[in-house]
Parts: structure tokens; C-alpha cells; sequence
């Protein structure tokens, strides 16, 4: 929770990398350049499949991305883009 405190590192690789690491619901925190950091997203989602949540739309659309989030909780599905929902 101290990164919402500090702006500047929403946007600081490194640093929301080390967050999510800790905990995937920094990503939650994070720019909306690093929530469409494939690298980046693929950490969170598989801590926690609902991290999906906080992804951007393109990677909601991303099927191994979505996947990974799955394999982690199935509920994470209801997150994915309108193109994947469907999938099986």
C-alpha cells in the first residue's frame, strides 16, 4: 500500500516488478504501460488469476496470458476480453 502513497514508481519497472513479486495486487497500482507488460501481468496472474482484472485490454485478449490466469483460477475467465470468453 505504500507504492499509492508514491506516484512516480507507479511507472518504475523495477520497482512494481519487486511490488508484484511480493504481492500480485500491486499490479492494481501500476501505469497503464506496465498493466500491458506482458512480463509483467504474466507474474501477477500466476500468483492470483484474478490479477487479470487490472490488465490491459489488449492482454485480456492474449491467449496464453488469459491461460495462465485461468490455470490459476478458473474464475479469472470472467476477466478476459469478449474474444476468449468463449474459448474452451
Amino acid at each position: 500500500e505504500a507504492l499509492a502513497c508514491m506516484p512516480a514508481f507507479k511507472g518504475d519497472r523495477v520497482v512494481m516488478t519487486a511490488a508484484v513479486r511480493q504481492d500480485w495486487r500491486a499490479l492494481r497500482l501500476a501505469s497503464a504501460k506496465l498493466c500491458a507488460d506482458r512480463s509483467l501481468v504474466l507474474l501477477a496472474v500466476g500468483q492470483d488469476g484474478g490479477a487479470l482484472r487490472f490488465a490491459s485490454e489488449a492482454l485480456r485478449e492474449d491467449r496464453e496470458v488469459v491461460a495462465a490466469a485461468v490455470l490459476s483460477d478458473g474464475e479469472a475467465l470472467q476477466f478476459a476480453g469478449p474474444g476468449l470468453r468463449g474459448d474452451r
